[in-house]
């Protein structure tokens, strides 16, 4: 949506736009059941060997914050494009489609106790996982949760949970299977920092810090952590001689 207000093209949008919408019905017709909710693997999430999903069984699937917020972001995406194109009942489809979404994550993935989006594993009988991933701050990402819900962000600057040397930790340092293993799969998200993940999270918490009032995170941390993210992406080999002749 952003790049059409910097290369305006109505024609082209309305050449696009059947073919945005068959993608949405087609993320439907294949991760969306029942209950509601849109489903993902961790896997294909970017968040492979996480806390709460158990790859490498890909059977294994879960309501994640993170499906569900991108797709809610399409939903509206489609909404706005619908509006520009001056066709009005899609559009006010496509919001149905967003609001319902929206209202499926702030109602139904955010758990009350621990005051933090979690994931439902796939089946059962539709509980919580027990972990805290730093996955849980996705929906800021679009300014999905209410006001109220800003008190996630008590733990992403804490020690104990997600606060770390190299970048937030993918998953609550005080979990008993938060781990950081050096052997086995290269992408394991069950507690090392993810740049993904973090530049994610990085994103919604510009959008906390301007869209929302809030005393959990301030302009200061916000800066540590963008600091920390650059250092991560730096490597010194002391050792190493350089010989350009």
């Amino acid at each position: 949506m952003n790049y059409t207000h910097v290369h305006p093209n109505d024609s082209l949008l309305a050449e696009l736009f059947p073919y945005l919408e068959y993608n949405f019905r087609e993320w439907e017709r294949e991760n969306w059941d029942s209950t509601g909710f849109f489903w993902q693997t961790d896997n294909k999430d970017g968040m492979e060997l996480s806390i709460s999903g158990e790859y490498p069984n890909c059977d294994t699937k879960g309501y994640r914050a993170t499906i569900n917020s991108y797709m809610f972001a399409e939903a509206e995406a489609l909404m706005n494009l619908a509006f520009k194109l001056k066709d009005t009942t899609k559009a006010m489809y496509y919001k149905s489609k967003a609001d319902t979404i929206k209202k499926n994550i702030n109602t139904r993935l955010w758990d009350r106790k621990a005051a933090f989006y979690k994931v439902i594993p796939w089946g059962g009988n539709l509980t919580f996982s027990d972990a805290l991933e730093l996955h849980g701050y996705t929906p800021w990402y679009f300014n999905i949760p209410p006001k109220e819900y800003s008190q996630a962000w008590k733990y992403v600057m804490n020690p104990n949970y997600f606060y770390a040397k190299y970048d937030p930790t993918t998953a609550a340092q005080n979990h008993p299977k938060f781990r950081i293993s050096y052997q086995g799969h290269e992408c394991q998200w069950n507690g090392p920092s993810w740049p993904f993940s973090t530049s994610i999270t990085l994103t919604a918490m510009a959008n906390l810090l301007n869209n929302y009032t809030q005393p959990y995170v301030s302009k200061n941390d916000y800066y540590q952590l963008v600091k920390i993210y650059s250092s991560s992406h730096q490597i010194s080999f002391p050792d190493a001689t350089h010989n350009l002749g």
